[in-house]
């Protein structure tokens, strides 16, 4: 009996094993530096950013440059703004497309944000 349990446990934890193992081995590709700028109080500048298939980026960090309310934005949420209050940083993205934005508020005249990320390729 205590032979037929053991047998048991190590058969069904090589299954286990097998089919929860489907992790990629991530390999670095290329840095990337994607910048906005505005001018006008009130203006809003849109990026669309793609993530190629088969790849993942992880945002390493995003800041903004300008007075006031200067706020940018990862498919609507805010990623940083112009008052240095702390975000969680890296950011992954899986393939896809994303909007990045870069909202001047009332108070700036003209303001400019980055983000800077990692590409990897994903590798069985």
């Amino acid at each position: 009996m205590k032979t037929v349990i053991t047998l048991l446990l190590v058969v069904s934890f090589t299954i286990l094993r097998s089919s929860v193992y489907a992790q990629n081995n991530l390999q670095f590709n290329v840095a990337k530096f994607i910048s906005l700028s505005c001018n006008g109080t009130g203006c809003t500048m849109d990026s669309v950013i793609t993530v190629p298939a088969n790849k993942v980026w992880k945002i390493e960090t995003g800041s903004v440059i300008g007075s006031g309310n200067v706020v940018l934005k990862l498919n609507g949420s805010e990623i940083h703004d112009a008052t240095g209050a702390p975000h969680t940083f890296p950011i992954w993205l899986p393939a896809g497309s994303y909007t990045l934005t870069l909202a001047n508020g009332n108070n700036a005249i003209s303001a400019s944000g980055f983000i800077s990320a990692i590409e990897f390729n994903l590798t069985p």
